[in-house]
């Protein structure tokens, strides 16, 4: 019974340590990492914007959720497609691993290829 009582205690503190994903499901962030570029995204309930901060191409993108640390992205439209190496019926899986006060880190999966990225919220 001691056992228990000591183990409960550690087992709560390890499940609730768990990142907070929710506070990146929408808002606007800046992409760091050697993958993100130069890119802003905006993120709503259903869509997903990546801009480049130099102008050079937008890429919209539906958005579904999968529960609150995973959603998948699907290519919406693209006014340069040669920036992107998604096609119309490709999906992006994303999982949200980490997140600290205003930064999160995602690992993006599509086919064979993997790349870590960190969104940053910026303030509106």
């Amino acid at each position: 019974m001691k056992r228990i009582l000591i183990l409960l205690p550690t087992l709560l503190l390890v499940l609730s340590c768990g990142p907070n994903c929710k506070d990146f499901k929408k808002g606007r962030f800046k992409l760091e990492g050697p993958y993100a570029g130069d890119i802003i995204v905006e993120r709503t309930d259903a869509i997903q914007t990546e801009s480049s901060v130099e102008g050079n191409y937008k890429n919209e993108f539906f958005i579904q959720w999968i529960d609150d640390c995973s959603y998948s992205l699907v290519l919406k439209s693209s006014d340069n497609p040669s920036s992107i190496s998604l096609g119309p019926q490709d999906t992006l899986n994303v999982q949200i691993i980490e997140t600290q006060s205003n930064k999160c880190l995602t690992v993006a999966k599509l086919d064979d290829l993997r790349f870590e990225v960190s969104q940053v919220k910026m303030n509106d």
